[in-house]
Order: C-alpha cells, then structure tokens, then sequence
C-alpha cells in the first residue's frame, strides 16, 4: 500500500493521511553481496535481479554490478524514515 502524508507544521515529520493505493505484490529473488568501497571507505548492501521492480524503481547506474540496487548504513547523512504512528 503506498500512503501520502502531509507534513507537520511544514517540517519532515508526518501530520495527516492524504490518499492511500493499494499496490500489486512484485515476486522477485535476489542475490546479494556486500561490497566496500575503498574511495569513501564505506560498505554498501547490493542486491541483484533478473528484471527491474514497480517497488525497487530502475537498476542503479554503478555498472560494478549488473542489475543491481545499492544500499549504504543508517547514518546521519543516510537517516532512517521514521513511520508514522
């Protein structure tokens, strides 16, 4: 399901419930790896797949992996999105 909120108080922080859309559920196997990048000394989470998804959007540019998406560490550049309640 994807939800639109509004904001609270014109900040990053969820006020009211606009719409919701319910979504189809994508089947999909991935095949994962951890890969360090040496350049901003960081570890990234690469998952790889046969085909794009409505849910993952467009494979990234980086062609170190095919097909692939890249994920960094929770960090204070990287936050977590925090839910609603």
């Amino acid at each position: 399901m994807i939800q639109a909120w509004s904001k609270l108080n014109g900040v990053d922080k969820f006020g009211k419930l606009l719409t919701t859309q319910n979504r189809t559920l994508e089947t999909l196997t991935y095949r994962f790896t951890k890969h360090y990048f040496s350049g901003i000394q960081l570890w990234n989470l690469v998952l790889q797949a046969d085909k794009p998804t409505t849910r993952d959007g467009p494979f990234s540019n980086n062609t170190l992996y095919s097909n692939a998406w890249y994920y960094s560490p929770i960090s204070s550049n990287n936050p977590v999105i925090e839910l609603p309640r």
